[in-house]
């Protein structure tokens, strides 16, 4: 599955980084003689295109070391972040770069621009320039660390979140990234420490409540996590990301309607929020509005063509409703764009074998990790694994990864039960998975729904 549970912690890495000011400049700039280059001040009832003509007519008309040249670079940089046209301010960072290579400011700007286009490798160049230029700079190790922790190489992210703190001790993005990073390593008692901490530093930033919650939430525990989101949304009530955690705690709770109070919220403040557009979508899945579920689909769509996840979560949507081909079209447009989730190709199988389909399966694998889970599962559609030997190898030393795997494998045991006709055999698998799933996997709401259809046709 596309597990939900996980995207807590995996989006509260990227959060840390929204708490690093990143592209502050302190020089004033030079007061223009020109009306036009006057709009280029962040003062003033001036639009942002006008703000960008003016910072264009100050570049050129001086030179490239004036210092008023350089803040309107800056500014022009900022303006465009906020139009959301990322390559024209990396654009604007790389001619300051060109001139000053050791521009801290401008590495810092650029190195946050390329993460906000997921150029991941890019962005750990310039943080590392900034390492070498300046060996105390706090925002490039916070910025490295929030890096790796996206990639999944927690540790090297702990190591860097540690030395940010070693430079300042005191600094609650640190403490709120080491705190998430261990808990994503399961050791939550470190995890919980940092996250108090950093309540101690700023209990009005809400950043550690946030932590706090997240852990909570990732952890079964709702309701703790609903009291940290609601301090979160009082220290800073157009926090999106409080919104939208504490919807998702709502969802958790099976509160369809309050979570999509919440998701609206978040959507008002940032109607291009992808994750509050994802789950407003689940919770209007959840409630049985198939209409308002894909309508969200769809602008996700409308924001990126190009989103596997979208098309993956839209297919889910079909399956739910009972649109076998419309599933089907849109998991076949999800493993296109995304031919090594192992998750798509499954559910695909799946869709394929109920419209009578042919079966695609064996070519997806060979696009796939089959070392690692769960890959089992793929052998199990492919005949070369029994049902008990693909439940043998879902068990693991690390008792949530043990958890997580199990409940997959029952519910993928029912569906392989299923097709073969074997109801009996598939509502033992499903009742187990129904029982010990997380409500936030994919296969736990399935099972559900896989019940009551089996209940209805017996």
């Amino acid at each position: 599955m596309i597990k939900r549970a996980r995207r807590p912690i995996r989006c509260a890495a990227k959060v840390v980084l929204t708490l690093i000011c990143l592209l502050s400049a302190v020089t004033p700039i030079v007061r223009a003689e020109m009306p036009l280059a006057a709009k280029c001040n962040p003062v003033g009832n001036f639009s942002v295109d006008e703000r960008i003509a003016g910072c264009t007519a100050i570049i050129e008309a001086g030179s490239a070391v004036q210092q008023s040249v350089i803040v309107a670079h800056f500014r022009r940089a900022s303006y465009y972040w906020q139009k959301g046209e990322v390559d024209l301010a990396i654009a604007d960072y790389d001619q300051l770069i060109e001139h000053d290579p050791n521009n801290v400011a401008a590495r810092i700007g650029r190195a946050a621009a390329h993460v906000a286009k997921r150029e991941s490798d890019a962005a750990l160049f310039d943080y590392s320039k900034v390492v070498e230029i300046d060996p105390k700079n706090v925002h490039a190790y916070l910025g490295r660390a929030q890096i790796y922790h996206t990639k999944g190489d927690i540790d090297r992210a702990i190591v860097e979140y540690g030395q940010a703190l070693l430079i300042h001790p005191d600094n609650v993005a640190a403490h709120v990234g080491r705190g998430l990073a261990y808990f994503a390593k399961d050791e939550p008692e470190r995890a919980m420490a940092d996250c108090k901490r950093a309540i101690e530093i700023s209990p009005e930033n809400g950043a550690g409540h946030y932590c706090r919650g997240q852990i909570s939430l990732a952890r079964g525990n709702s309701e703790l996590a609903l009291a940290d989101f609601d301090r979160v949304i009082r220290f800073n009530p157009k926090n999106t990301f409080g919104y939208s955690s504490r919807a998702y705690a709502q969802y958790q709770l099976d509160e369809f309607d309050r979570a999509i109070a919440d998701y609206d919220e978040a959507i008002r403040l940032n109607p291009k929020d992808k994750n509050a557009l994802v789950g407003r979508s689940a919770a209007y899945k959840a409630k049985g509005d198939f209409e308002h579920a894909i309508a969200d689909c769809d602008r996700l769509l409308q924001l990126d063509p190009n989103d596997a996840h979208a098309y993956f979560v839209r297919a889910m949507v079909h399956w739910h409703g009972g649109s076998l081909s419309q599933s089907l079209a849109d998991f076949d447009k999800a493993g296109r764009l995304n031919p090594q989730s192992a998750y798509v190709a499954l559910w695909r199988e799946i869709a394929a074998r109920r419209s009578d389909q042919p079966s695609r399966l064996a070519e997806a694998a060979t696009h796939l990790d089959m070392m690692k889970w769960p890959a089992p599962i793929i052998n199990l559609f492919l005949g070369v694994l029994t049902p008990e030997q693909m439940l043998s190898a879902a068990y693991d030393s690390d008792a949530r990864k043990r958890k997580a795997q199990v409940c997959e494998a029952n519910f993928y045991n029912a569906e392989f039960a299923l097709q073969r006709g074997s109801k009996e055999d598939a509502r033992r698998s499903l009742e187990l998975a129904a029982a010990d799933c997380p409500k936030t996997f994919v296969e736990g709401r399935a099972a559900t729904l896989e019940l009551k259809a089996l209940s209805a046709n017996p």
